[in-house]
């Protein structure tokens, strides 16, 4: 039969463990409750750069024409910060 103070420490131990567990299961919850609204976010985010970046080859291999006065209204630095969603 096992000793009191062993059936003790056991249960000290596995209360230690649980009140461990607890903060990461919270955190996995918390993660995964918002994966898939980060997930679309990501999507979204990947679609118009496809877009971006599609029109931007055309234009690049003459596939498609802008007039002149068209092209000069878009800067090379304006390009950048779009693409790198800097203000």
């Amino acid at each position: 039969m096992p000793e009191p103070l062993t059936i003790a420490c056991s249960v000290v131990g596995l209360v230690t463990a649980t009140g461990n567990l607890i903060p990461a299961l919270y955190t996995m919850g918390s993660t995964i409750k918002n994966a898939a609204r980060l997930a679309q976010d990501v999507s979204s985010e990947l679609a118009t750069t496809t877009l971006i970046l599609e029109q931007l080859s055309s234009y690049i291999n003459g596939v498609a024409k802008a007039a002149i006065t068209e092209l000069n209204l878009i800067t090379v630095e304006q390009l950048t910060a779009t693409l790198t969603d800097a203000r």
